[in-house]
């Protein structure tokens, strides 16, 4: 049975890690997902011959108090849908994604974050310290774009988020691929971030040292990846979930 309730990729915290990771590398490249009937009541159609994509995901409800001495309830509810991505439709992806401009999501994200980071602007090289519990980034004119630093530093929120303070994330496996593990866990959660805000995420510094450090912990470890996107999509729903 088909929901109403929005399936896009900017609404990560009711879809499971690895159904986000499933979506993000089909080979689109727009990030945004929509079901049939949020399709049609956008006026598009969805293209002929076009095959979608089964996700379970879930909508939190809430029970009414049956008095006023009762606090309300609420409970989660288990839902199946297809969605298509939008390059199946004849729709445009800002259309589908809202009027709201990318900048002031991502703003909003991090404003409204219970435990703020801290963030020093350093000129030369974006990284998180783990001891000093903070973000650094150069100044937002020494990248291409706006979009490049904020997916940067959407990039190092998810380094944040492990810290012994909030997730206390750590690498079960071996400690050489501790290093390749959080990178990985950072790039993909940075790229649930991206599509959640509606900006294409950049490509990291060193991309090719990543990729063979990766490549070196998946051949080792054959769930590290589906390890990641789980460890991923909890930083997302900490980032996403703890608001003011």
């Amino acid at each position: 049975m088909e929901s109403e309730t929005p399936c896009k990729l900017h609404q990560p915290k009711s879809i499971s890690g690895y159904q986000l990771f499933n979506l993000i590398c089909q080979d689109y490249g727009e990030p945004y997902y929509l079901t049939y009937l949020q399709c049609k009541k956008k006026g598009g159609h969805i293209h002929k011959g076009e095959q979608g994509l089964p996700i379970v995901f879930w909508d939190i409800r809430s029970k009414e108090p049956v008095s006023e001495d009762d606090e309300p309830e609420s409970y989660p509810v288990f839902k199946y849908s297809i969605v298509f991505n939008i390059e199946q439709t004849n729709l445009i992806a800002a259309e589908a994604a809202g009027s709201e401009t990318d900048n002031l999501a991502i703003r909003q994200i991090l404003e409204n974050l219970i435990d703020q980071p801290i963030i020093k602007h350093n000129p030369a090289k974006a990284y998180y310290s783990p001891d000093g519990d903070y973000i650094s980034i150069p100044p937002k004119n020494n990248f291409y774009s706006e979009e490049e630093y904020y997916s940067t530093l959407l990039h190092e929120l998810v380094h944040w988020t492990g810290h012994t303070g909030r997730l206390n994330r750590t690498y079960g496996g071996l400690q050489r691929y501790a290093y390749a593990y959080e990178e990985l866990v950072a790039e993909i959660g940075s790229a649930f971030l991206c599509g959640t805000v509606g900006i294409t995420q950049q490509t990291i510094d060193n991309q090719a040292a990543y990729i063979a450090g990766w490549l070196d912990l998946i051949h080792e470890e054959k769930d590290a990846l589906l390890k990641a996107a789980g460890d991923a999509q909890k930083a997302v729903g900490y980032i996403i979930s703890h608001k003011n």
